[in-house]
């Protein structure tokens, strides 16, 4: 009899057992999740490009677009790039297009090729000025969209700035401006306020 209760008690413990490692190994298929372990072809397009411009991505990276805009001369000028986004690559078209939205309506600009030195038949800029095409293609909702052909294939794709650059500008301007307005505050304040009375 008591060699049934011992058998009965050690067949009891090794289940126990059994069940919590089934349930720990449970819990770490819960806690870590299946993640691709794979980056590459994964790029972070965010950066300034050579010019210091916004990169577009064209295609499935067969080029890079990279977009600066003077407001000085009201200028836009894109340069076509290779697939690394870090060297000029021609491509034998005389304009390229920048299609958007403004007050409702479509909006078309064609930027002229304007080569670059030692480019010949080709060219990997293309410029415009327009006070216009400057103002709109950073208004939100607007929609830019770069479009060019090379050869049979055409390449579009949208432009997406987030109005960063924009906003930035203005809101460094206004907090020089909220600086300054505030020193000033500050020490009128400090003049304005009457000496305490003698006790």
């Amino acid at each position: 009899m008591m060699k049934l209760q011992r058998l009965s008690v050690l067949f009891s413990a090794v289940a126990i057992g059994m069940f919590t490692l089934a349930g720990c190994s449970g819990e770490k298929e819960i806690d870590h999740p299946d993640v691709p372990t794979n980056t590459e072809g994964q790029h972070d397009h965010g950066h300034e490009g050579p010019h210091g411009g916004h990169i577009i991505e064209l295609g499935d990276e067969q080029y890079h677009a990279e977009l600066t805009h003077d407001e000085a001369t009201h200028s836009v000028t894109v340069y076509i790039l290779d697939g690394s986004a870090t060297k000029a690559s021609p491509i034998e078209a005389e304009s390229l297009t920048i299609n958007l939205v403004a007050d409702g309506e479509p909006k078309q600009f064609e930027l002229a090729a304007k080569p670059l030195d030692g480019e010949e038949g080709a060219s990997s800029r293309f410029t415009l000025e327009s006070e216009e095409l400057l103002h709109e293609i950073e208004e939100e909702g607007s929609k830019p969209q770069l479009r060019f052909t090379v050869g049979e294939q055409q390449f579009t794709a949208p432009i997406e700035l987030g109005h960063h650059d924009h906003d930035h500008g203005h809101d460094h301007d206004e907090h020089g401006h909220g600086e300054e307005g505030h020193d000033d505050h500050d020490h009128d304040d400090h003049d304005d306020k009457p000496a305490p009375a003698p006790e």
